[in-house]
């Protein structure tokens, strides 16, 4: 896989501690010293992030984090702990992440330890994901009470513009995209490009919100977010279809649904695929209601 597939964008923040693990005798060793297998499971989880094995890495780091725990190492804990919330989170098991980071969060809190911004930002992220807008939105905004990272507060102020949306508050929403006015790093850019285009959505004004969809859609394409790529289409296909352009809706929606096919996002990409056969079906589109229905029925049963 491309390098470029990372832990990611916004999240990409960090898994960054730790050497290789060196070939010393145990008895040479500080008492407070990393255990050998704790680096090496943190080298090999960083490994598979950085290649976007993310469930390999999720992997390697839980045995990092039960040797942590074994040793009651409380920063090996909490490296290791936040690094496979973020894993599992990249690898699109939202419940694995929010029962992870909300695990971590528990124990930090009961031994007096600070709580990073970070690991709230994979909560909020992770609950908004599971359709939990009231702990999202908590998360998030202890990520804005507690970080002056840019990249931190700017993913947490897209969360929370994105509750606002899906919760019809416009005046919300405007106070998110307003908020990420200065963003500078193109994952942010792209997340502002989305709220922008959500505004123009609930501004009635169809024709914006697909040009900003679809700046979103390129910017994540250029980043290798593919599946952030892909909920930009199938935003920028909802604004078409708004706008009246039905065969151009149609093609978004099937290439958000086939990108979701190929990584596995099965509900997702049935929900788009469908969509995309309605619409070209009423576009007289045809020859894409066939290729989108091809690609429907080559997503495995049941899943």
């Amino acid at each position: 896989m491309r390098r470029s597939r990372r832990a990611g964008a916004l999240l990409a923040v960090l898994v960054a501690l730790g050497g290789c693990a060196s070939g010393s005798d145990e008895r040479d060793r500080p008492a407070d010293a990393e255990a050998p297998g704790i680096a090496q499971a943190r080298e090999l989880g960083r490994f598979a992030m950085d290649r976007g094995r993310f469930a390999d890495a999720a992997r390697m780091f839980e045995q990092g984090l039960s040797e942590a725990r074994a040793r009651d190492d409380i920063q090996a804990i909490a490296d290791l702990g936040y690094a496979r919330a973020l894993a599992e989170l990249r690898a699109g098991d939202a419940g694995a992440a929010a029962r992870q980071a909300g695990r971590l969060r528990r124990e930090l809190t009961r031994r007096d330890q600070p709580v990073p911004a970070r690991l709230d930002l994979v909560l909020a992220e992770a609950r908004y994901r599971l359709d939990s807008p009231q702990g999202s939105r908590a998360a998030a905004r202890r990520v804005l009470a507690a970080s002056g990272d840019p990249l931190l507060t700017g993913r947490a102020h897209y969360l929370l513009g994105m509750i606002s949306a899906d919760a019809g508050n416009q005046a919300g929403l405007a106070e998110a995209h307003r908020a990420m006015a200065g963003a500078q790093a193109p994952a942010l850019r792209a997340d502002r490009d989305v709220l922008a285009g959500r505004l123009a959505q609930a501004r009635g004004e169809p024709a914006a919100a697909l040009e900003r969809f679809t700046d979103a859609a390129e910017r994540r394409r250029r980043l290798g977010d593919e599946l952030g790529m892909a909920r930009a289409l199938a935003f920028a296909g909802t604004a078409a279809r708004d706008a009246g352009r039905r065969a151009q809706a149609a093609d978004l929606f099937y290439r958000a649904g086939r990108t979701a096919a190929l990584r596995d996002r099965h509900a997702r990409a049935r929900a788009w695929l469908k969509a995309a056969i309605e619409v070209a079906e009423a576009a007289d589109a045809r020859q894409l209601a066939t290729d989108a229905r091809d690609v429907l029925d080559g997503i495995p049963k049941g899943e």
